[in-house]
C-alpha cells in the first residue's frame, strides 16, 4: 500500500482539483491522508466531506504549526509501505502512483524521484501533460556515492520532497524542521543518504501549481534565509560523511546565497548583518562555484559578491 500525505493549510480554491488527481490515479491499494494544519477557510470542511466520500481517506486536523508538522503529522499516521507528499494546491499526473508501484517492485527501490511541470494558478484538473519521452526508461543508483552526487548536482533527483515515493522506512528517524523555509533542503539529502537504491524517471508525475501563496513566488522575506542554512548543515553533513563531494556541496550554498540575493534585491532589501554574513560566505566557497557546471549569469553575480557583496546586491536588481 502507499500513503499519500497531502498538507492542508487555507487551500479551499485547490484542494478540489489535488483530491480529483489522486483519486484518478489506477490504483485501489492507497490511503490518503489529509492533514488540515489549522485551516481558517472552507479546507476543513471539504477534507471531512472527502472522508464520507472516500473510504480510504484519513483526516486530521491539528493547530496551526505549518507545512513540515503537518508533513510529520502524516508520516506518524501513514500506514503504507510506501509514502509520497502532495501539496495541497498542486496535482499527481496521470500514472504517477501505478508508474511508482511498478519502479518500486521490479528495482526494489527506497527512493523514486519523478520528472514534474509546472502549470499556472488558475490550470484545473484534468490538466494534459506534456508528451511524454519516449525513452522514460528509468536509471539505477545504488552506490553510495554516486547516488548522492547525483542529488547534488543538476536536477534528476532534485531537492523538493514532492515528485517523489519513498519508502516509509527511511523516516524512521527522519522530520521534516518545524519553523522552517525550505524545509526540503534540510531533510532530502538524509532520505538519498539513508537509501539503498535510488530510481529516477523523465516521466512527468507531478504538477506544480505556481500559486501566489506558495513559497517560491512569495517575494522575500528573512525566512528565505531558511535555505543558506539547511545549505550550510547539508554541506557539514556532506564533510563528515561524503568528503568527495564537498565542492557539490560548497556550489550549493553559493546557489541559495544567489537566489536569496536576487530576492532582497528586487525587494530593496538591505541588512548589514545579513549581508556581511554572505560576503563571508561568497569569499569562502565562491571559488569553487565559479569552477562549477552553473549558469553564466550566477557565476558572474557570485564573482562581483566575491569582491564587494553591496555592489553584487545592487546590480542583483538589474541584472536578474
Amino acid at each position: 500500500m502507499i500513503s499519500v500525505v497531502v498538507p492542508i493549510y487555507n487551500v479551499a480554491q485547490y484542494l478540489p482539483d489535488c483530491v480529483k488527481s489522486i483519486f484518478a490515479q489506477d490504483v485501489t491499494d492507497m490511503e490518503v491522508i489529509l492533514v488540515d494544519d489549522g485551516s481558517t477557510d472552507n479546507s476543513g470542511a471539504l477534507c471531512d466531506r472527502y472522508a464520507k466520500i472516500y473510504s480510504n481517506v484519513k483526516v486530521i486536523h491539528q493547530k496551526n504549526a505549518g507545512l513540515s508538522a503537518a508533513r510529520n503529522t502524516g508520516i506518524e499516521a501513514a500506514k503504507g509501505g510506501l509514502i509520497t507528499f502532495v501539496d495541497s494546491d498542486d496535482m499527481l499526473a496521470d500514472g504517477f502512483i501505478s508508474t511508482a508501484l511498478e519502479l518500486a517492485k521490479i528495482y526494489q527501490a527506497d527512493f523514486i524521484a519523478f520528472s514534474h511541470v509546472r502549470c499556472e494558478a488558475e490550470t484545473q484538473w484534468p490538466m494534459k501533460c506534456p508528451s511524454q519521452s519516449e525513452d522514460c526508461k528509468p536509471r539505477v543508483y545504488d552506490e553510495r556515492v554516486q547516488k548522492m552526487q547525483k542529488f547534488l548536482i543538476g536536477t534528476e533527483i532534485g531537492t523538493t520532497a514532492w515528485a517523489k515515493v519513498y519508502r516509509r522506512e527511511l523516516f524512521e528517524t527522519i522530520r521534516y524542521p518545524v519553523g522552517k523555509y525550505h524545509e526540503d533542503v534540510f531533510t532530502t539529502y538524509k532520505a538519498v543518504d539513508k537509501a539503498k537504491r535510488v530510481v529516477t524517471t523523465s516521466q512527468v508525475g507531478y504538477l506544480y501549481r505556481k500559486s501566489p501563496n506558495s513559497i517560491t513566488t512569495s517575494g522575500f522575506s528573512p525566512k528565505r534565509l531558511d535555505s543558506v542554512e539547511g545549505k550550510l548543515q547539508q554541506l557539514a553533513f556532506i564533510q563528515e560523511n561524503y568528503p568527495g563531494l564537498q565542492k557539490e556541496a560548497e556550489t550549493g550554498v553559493i546557489y541559495a546565497c544567489n537566489q536569496c540575493m536576487m530576492l532582497m534585491a528586487q525587494a530593496k532589501y538591505k541588512n548589514k548583518e545579513i549581508l556581511d554574513n554572505f560576503q563571508a560566505l561568497y569569499r569562502k566557497y565562491g571559488k569553487v562555484y565559479l569552477s562549477a557546471p552553473v549558469s553564466a549569469k550566477g557565476k558572474v553575480l557570485a564573482s562581483i559578491a566575491m569582491v564587494n557583496v553591496w555592489l553584487a546586491h545592487s546590480l542583483f536588481g538589474i541584472i536578474v
